[in-house]
C-alpha cells in the first residue's frame, strides 16, 4: 500500500521515561502493522534516546509502515535539572512551545518525510491542550494512559471526593477509608492518594493537572491502557462509564516482543535514556526462576537518605534476593557521586542484593 493511502498517526507522550518507553512500543507496533507514524519527542529526550540505544537504526529496519521521529524544545536551558519536583515547570514550558506547534502540524502546514497529512492523533491523557487540538481540527484523537488503570480511576474521582467532602485529606484520617472510589471501597485509603490532595490541594499545580488530564480523558474519541482484561477487570469496568471506547491492549512490551519473535530486532528494543548496566545477568543467572524482587523509584522520583535506609533495612530483613536500580541523584540535597555510599549499601547484604546505578545525565 502506498505511504500516501496509510493512516499516519502522531504520538505525543509525556517528557518522562515510563511514558516515552510505553508509547515508543506502541509506535513499533502500528508501524509494524502497515501504519505511519510520527513520534514527537522533546530535543532534550530525544538526545538522550538516541545517545543510548540503537533506536534509529532499529526502527529503519521496519518496512510495513514508515516511521519518523519529529522533535520540539520543552522551553527549558539544558542545564535544568529536569526533576520530579519540577514537573509542573517542565509541563507549563513544553505546553507553551507544544500547543501552536501542534496546531500547525494537524493542519498539515509542517511536514517531515512522511509527506501526508497526520489522520489521528494519540497523546497522553495529561497533554490536553493536544487532546482539544486535535478535536478542534476535526482529527480523532486518543489519550493513552500509561499509569496504572486504579491510579487513572482514583484521578477521574477527584471532582467526586471533593464534592463528597473526602478532600482534603486531615493528617489524622490517612488510615481511613476512601468512600467515593466505586470498585476500590475496601482497600483504597486516603494515604494511598497522592500527597497534592493533602492541605491547600486546590491551589497545588498537579491537582490541577490531574483534573485536566482526567478531563481530557473524556472528551477523547477513546482512551487507551497499558493493561489487560484478566488483571484489571473490575476497575476497567469502572473506568467505562467515564470512557465508553476503552481499549485495554497491554502489555504493550510483550505484544511487541512477540511480534518481533525470530527478527534481527528481537533484542534490541531499549528505549532507555540511560546508558544500560547489563553487568547484573551474570548474577541474575545463578538465581531460581521468581527468586529475585525487582526494586525501582523510576526516572524521576528523589527520596531521603532515611526513606532510602528503610526500604534497604526492610530488603535485608526480607531475607529475600533483590535487584535495585537507582539513579546516583536519587537523593534529595546530595549527589551520591561516585556510588560509594551505595557500595556500602551492598556490602552490608551478604550477597543477597544488588545494585545497578544510573549516571546523572549528561554522563561522561
Amino acid at each position: 500500500m502506498e505511504a500516501s493511502m496509510k493512516p499516519h498517526v502522531l504520538i505525543f507522550p509525556l517528557p518522562l521515561q515510563s511514558t516515552v518507553n510505553s508509547m515508543m512500543k506502541l509506535a513499533e507496533l502500528l508501524c509494524l502493522s502497515g501504519i505511519n507514524v510520527t513520534f514527537l519527542n522533546t530535543k532534550y529526550n530525544q538526545q538522550r534516546l538516541t545517545s543510548n540505544t540503537n533506536v534509529v537504526s532499529r526502527i529503519k529496519r521496519y518496512t510495513t509502515g514508515l516511521f519518523q521521529f519529529e522533535t520540539i524544545s520543552d522551553g527549558l536551558p539544558d542545564d535544568h535539572p529536569r526533576l520530579v519536583e519540577h514537573f509542573p515547570e517542565i509541563f507549563n514550558s513544553l505546553q507553551a512551545v507544544a500547543e501552536p506547534f501542534f496546531r500547525e502540524k494537524l493542519k498539515s502546514s509542517i511536514r517531515g518525510e512522511i509527506e501526508q497529512p497526520v489522520t489521528c492523533v494519540i497523546a497522553e491523557g495529561y497533554h490536553y491542550y493536544a487532546i482539544d487540538v486535535a478535536l478542534d481540527v476535526g482529527l480523532p484523537v486518543y489519550s493513552f494512559e500509561t499509569i496504572s488503570p486504579c491510579s487513572l480511576w482514583a484521578y477521574l474521582c477527584l471532582a467526586n471526593l471533593v464534592q463528597e467532602g473526602e478532600l482534603p485529606i486531615a493528617e489524622n484520617e490517612l488510615e481511613k477509608l476512601v468512600r467515593n472510589v466505586p470498585g476500590m471501597e475496601s482497600f483504597f485509603r486516603l494515604r494511598d492518594l497522592p500527597v497534592f490532595c493533602r492541605g491547600n490541594f486546590m491551589d497545588d499545580p498537579n491537582y490541577k493537572l490531574a483534573v485536566n488530564d482526567a478531563g481530557a480523558v473524556q472528551r477523547a474519541n477513546g482512551l487507551i491502557v497499558n493493561t489487560f482484561q484478566d488483571l484489571d477487570d473490575p476497575v476497567l469496568y469502572q473506568l467505562k462509564t467515564k470512557a465508553e471506547n476503552l481499549y485495554a491492549i497491554g502489555p504493550v512490551h510483550r505484544h511487541l516482543q512477540l511480534r518481533l519473535a525470530g527478527s534481527v530486532t528481537q533484542d534490541c528494543s531499549s528505549n532507555s535514556f540511560w546508558k544500560e548496566d547489563d553487568s547484573c545477568l551474570k548474577w541474575l543467572s545463578g538465581k531460581a526462576q521468581k527468586s529475585v524482587m525487582l526494586v525501582s523509584f523510576g526516572s524521576l522520583a528523589r527520596v531521603t537518605k532515611d526513606v532510602l535506609m528503610e526500604f534497604w533495612h526492610g530488603l535485608v530483613d526480607s531475607g529475600v534476593f533483590f535487584l535495585w536500580v537507582i539513579r546516583l541523584d536519587s537523593l534529595l540535597n546530595q549527589n551520591l557521586g561516585d556510588d560509594s555510599y551505595l557500595k556500602q549499601l551492598q556490602k552490608g547484604t551478604e550477597g543477597r542484593g544488588r545494585f545497578i546505578y544510573f549516571l546523572v545525565w549528561p554522563a561522561s
